[in-house]
């Protein structure tokens, strides 16, 4: 079972040449318990922009600058669908996942867009656990598992 959640809803951004984006840290999105995703990047307009969907492990710039998982110089049409799956990625998701624009060229940019995601959790989130006194589990007292 995959969830859907919108990672940005629609938005308007722009700037000059020298001018980054990024979506603010309390809209990051905490993707640990996820490993293979999907994004569905719509776009109604846009001119000179280049976005990124980027990872990090912790919510510093140096880590985020190094895990870019998804980079389109965005183009308005049909949303642009693109896989990353945890075993097969250059960078495999970490736990935090943010967006970035800029320009693509050395002139002013702007693009209005919207980011949505399928996550597909990681094996362990989806197996349950087997009883035991250590998950809080009542297990049968030997006597009951010979009758």
């Amino acid at each position: 079972m995959s969830y859907t959640l919108v990672i940005q809803d629609w938005l308007r951004v722009a700037g000059a040449s020298t001018v980054v984006a990024l979506q603010p840290e309390s809209d990051m999105l905490d993707i640990s318990m996820f490993q293979d995703l999907s994004f569905y990047i719509e776009v109604s307009e846009v001119t000179n922009t280049l976005l990124k969907i980027q990872t990090a492990p912790i919510k510093e710039e140096a880590y985020f600058m190094a895990g870019d998982l998804v980079s389109v110089v965005a183009s308005t049409g049909l949303p642009t669908p693109t896989k990353v799956r945890w075993e097969t990625a250059t960078v495999p998701p970490a736990r935090w996942l943010r967006w970035r624009a800029t320009n693509n060229t050395a002139a002013a940019w702007n693009i209005t867009f919207r980011i949505t995601a399928s996550l597909n959790p990681g094996g362990s989130i989806m197996r349950p656990m087997a009883p035991s006194p250590m998950n809080g589990g009542m297990m049968a007292p030997p006597s009951a598992a010979r009758r």
